[in-house]
């Protein structure tokens, strides 16, 4: 991400105040979307998040308007909720 945000500034010559600008702009917009996206998911901490123990109509942070009916019931995020546990051991 930080090498995307740069690849914006000129190559073959020195970055004037403006590029430093243009980059700090479009950089600033994707942070504050992450940060949203992290202020969402720890305000809805408790409620669905695709691990099949609660319902899957009620979860609008990860299943917003129940798209992953669709596809079947139950626990669709559950590989990922088992990979970030597993990542969670090995670091403790």
């Amino acid at each position: 991400e930080v090498k995307q945000a740069f690849s914006v500034l000129p190559q073959e010559q020195i970055a004037a105040k403006q590029d430093w600008q243009n980059m700090s702009k479009l950089w600033k917009e994707q942070l504050d979307n992450k940060i949203l996206t992290l202020l969402q998911l720890r305000q809805q901490l408790d409620w669905c998040i695709g691990c099949g123990c609660l319902s899957m109509d009620q979860c609008p942070l990860r299943n917003p308007d129940d798209y992953l009916a669709q596809e079947s019931s139950g626990a669709h995020f559950q590989q990922v909720l088992l990979a970030l546990d597993r990542l969670d051991q090995t670091e403790t």
